[in-house]
């Protein structure tokens, strides 16, 4: 390799050779079966000669694949094509195996917990997080609502205040149209003026993350993008959404980008979990595996209503506490549609979802001092569970036993 220039950054490999004058550039990794894939471009700068050659998904850890393209290009142009494309396939292989180099740290002070997240408590900052649920959770609807909070110096849903930065919106599931009209609603109920919004960048697709890596990096560097929505997962990951190498290979692809990702997924029809663990995305743990925070997402409306209520439950976190769960009403009148914090404990079809601890707290502050039996009648729970919950209540100072009956605790 001692006669070509090399220049690599971002996924990306550029090998130009002087005599002649031909350049390799090899983008969108991925790998697939233990084998490392690629698009590599062939083109040259030669008088009399066409300057693109070649261009053609490429399997590094192929020999034969190598040996077809080195036959290809000999057809065009005489170049000892066969050493290059082995010293070309070697060098990456290398790179890609070595990952960045290796640094050394020390210890730090971590920041206060909510300047740790874009979006406390919901995105973690330059980490992939994820919002799943059933079909007509109003999960597209949350990620609207959270793309304008970053990108438009505003509050919701009582959230502390985020960082703001520019957002990317990669939509797998409806229009331009129909993605703008959301966000005018939203604009407008969260009490601006739409015609001034700042924009959201967003690009409709249908090829996977990883097809498509290499241009997306250069964007979002270009355009320093800070936050990205991927609606939804199943389509971006471009494999079987149950396998763990497709789902590992796109969650990677996107922490390369060193951005704050929001990944919307949906669960199986049969997939009837339970209230407190949670259904899965997909049927699969991979998902939930391969991101550091998840959160479940679940709603309910009345037929022809024109309101809802949703809960967000926090099903997966690396390095946090499980946060309690949020709860959102949400209205929909004229072209705006309004968002509010709202007490699941308000929200039978929701209530479940919660901690018996959760629910125990409620009880006692709605109804004041309780007795075992009043409280089990009351949540409809098992007694050793709800007198298991109160004795944990206790040691944290959250209630007191006043002869035989349980209150809150003064504050």
């Amino acid at each position: 390799m001692n006669d070509v220039e090399v220049t690599q950054g971002d996924g990306e490999y550029i090998f130009h050779w002087t005599e002649p004058d031909v350049t390799f550039q090899v983008t969108d990794l991925w790998k697939e079966h233990h084998q490392t894939h690629c698009y590599i471009q062939v083109t040259c700068d030669l008088p009399g000669i066409e300057p693109y050659l070649h261009g053609a998904s490429f399997n590094i850890s192929s020999t034969s694949t190598r040996k077809t393209l080195a036959k290809e290009l000999e057809e065009r142009l005489e170049a000892p094509w066969r050493d290059w494309i082995e010293a070309i396939c070697q060098y990456v292989y290398q790179a890609e195996r070595q990952g960045e180099p290796i640094v050394e740290i020390s210890p730090q002070k971590p920041l206060p917990e909510e300047e740790q997240y874009r979006l406390f408590p919901l995105l973690p900052q330059g980490q992939n997080a994820l919002i799943y649920g059933d079909g007509g959770s109003f999960k597209s609807y949350i990620a609207g609502l959270f793309s304008v909070m970053v990108a438009l110096p505003t509050e919701g849903l009582k959230l502390p205040t985020p960082i703001y930065g520019k957002v990317l919106y990669l939509d797998y599931e409806t229009s331009q149209d129909e993605h703008e009209w959301r966000l005018w609603r939203i604009v407008s109920g969260l009490g601006h003026d739409p015609d001034h919004f700042v924009s959201v960048y967003y690009q409709r697709r249908s090829s996977p993350i990883t097809e498509g890596i290499a241009e997306l990096r250069r964007f979002v560097r270009t355009n320093d993008i800070g936050f990205i929505v991927v609606d939804s997962v199943a389509q971006a990951c471009g494999g079987d959404i149950e396998k763990q190498e497709p789902v590992s290979q796109m969650c990677n692809d996107l922490r390369s980008l060193r951005t704050t990702n929001l990944l919307l997924g949906h669960v199986p029809k049969n997939d009837s979990g339970d209230s407190r663990r949670g259904k899965t995305p997909y049927g699969s743990a991979f998902w939930r595996n391969n991101v550091r925070s998840a959160w479940e997402a679940k709603a309910t409306q009345e037929p022809g209503a024109s309101e809802a209520d949703l809960g967000l439950f926090h099903r997966k976190a690396n390095n946090s506490k499980i946060f309690k769960p949020i709860g959102v009403h949400i209205l929909f009148e004229g072209d705006s549609v309004f968002f509010q914090r709202n007490n699941l404990r308000n929200v039978p079809e929701l209530a479940g979802g919660l901690s018996v601890s959760d629910r125990i707290l409620g009880c006692l502050k709605d109804h004041g001092l309780l007795g075992v039996k009043e409280i089990v009648d009351l949540l409809e729970g098992n007694a050793n569970t709800i007198s298991i919950s109160l004795t944990r209540l206790q040691k944290r100072g959250l209630v007191v036993n006043l002869s035989g009956k349980w209150g809150l605790a003064a504050r």
